[in-house]
């Protein structure tokens, strides 16, 4: 018999199942039926070999080795939500969700879709960062925009995009939300190192764009995000993403508007003072005037 929910995870992962096995051979078929007999196998937690899926220390479920494949089915997807819902939130060692290895395959959007769609709970996995602090649109951009630059190839954005644009649906403010080492998906967009090719170079502006737009659509987001957002983009970043010699920069121009608009107080109340000055001395002459001529006139008797 194996082990169930015995440790901080609430498993302790057992060597291997027929279902996991299948899987990892991509034998789908095998994998549908040997799921529908033993259903049992589909919460069971593995101590898979396979490195990466970071399963030596707490294992990983048969839906992280599905997503983890090159072509996942989708069949299969399907009966290992249905079955065992609360799979679609559970991490690997790494803090991996099976939307996030399905991310940085990248699985097909229809696969994406499935993993937020299917359930409720789905939407949950957008929400959650790994070890790194890396949310699933965190690593889909540094996947696969680094996997664009280095083949040089502008298909995978087109792939990209509808992915994108999915999980920036189910958490729009995924946009501004940080990694561990301060870069949102935003700043990751916008300053990967996409090389000279100038038609990715345009691909990567246009992404750019739906992130922007897909963040806008929602008042979900906390306005003082938006604000500080909105701030940095308004500036130049320096090249590693960080806005540090971007807000000295900042500071000094806010001072010398600061003295800017001194100054002009300080010229406009002078022009004030002035012009009131000029009218309380015509108003006093003319009062002099009048009584001046007044004493000139002989009295009435």
């Amino acid at each position: 018999m194996f082990k169930k929910r015995t440790n901080g995870k609430g498993v302790t992962p057992v060597g291997s199942t027929k279902l996991f096995e299948s899987i990892q051979q991509e034998d789908y078929q095998y994998a549908i039926r040997r799921a529908k007999k033993r259903p049992g196998e589909i919460d069971q937690w593995v101590e898979a070999a396979d490195d990466a899926l970071g399963a030596e220390k707490n294992g990983v479920l048969p839906i992280h080795a599905a997503c983890n494949t090159n072509d996942p089915s989708l069949e299969l997807l399907r009966i290992l939500i249905q079955k065992y819902p609360d799979s679609l939130v559970l991490k690997d060692q790494y803090g991996r969700t099976p939307l996030h290895i399905a991310v940085a395959q990248p699985c097909s959007l229809q696969i994406i879709v499935e993993l937020i769609s299917t359930h409720a709970i789905g939407k949950d996995a957008t929400k959650e960062p790994d070890a790194n602090g890396d949310l699933p649109l965190h690593v889909a951009l540094n996947h696969n925009l680094k996997s664009t630059s280095s083949s040089g190839k502008t298909s995978l954005f087109e792939a990209l995009f509808p992915v994108v644009q999915e999980l920036v649906k189910a958490y729009p403010q995924s946009v501004y939300e940080a990694n561990l080492d301060g870069k949102t998906p935003l700043k990751i967009a916008r300053f990967k190192d996409m090389g000279i090719d100038a038609e990715a170079k345009l691909r990567q502006k246009e992404l750019v764009g739906v992130l922007n737009n897909g963040a806008r659509r929602t008042s979900t987001v906390p306005l003082n995000q938006v604000k500080k957002q909105i701030h940095t983009q308004s500036h130049d970043l320096d090249a590693d993403g960080t806005t540090t010699g971007a807000t000295d920069r900042n500071v000094a121009v806010d001072e010398f508007l600061m003295r800017v608009r001194f100054v002009l107080c300080l010229t406009f109340m002078s022009w004030g003072n002035i012009y009131m000055l000029s009218i309380l001395y015509f108003l006093s002459k003319g009062t002099r005037r009048r009584a001046r001529t007044q004493s000139n006139f002989p009295a009435i008797c």
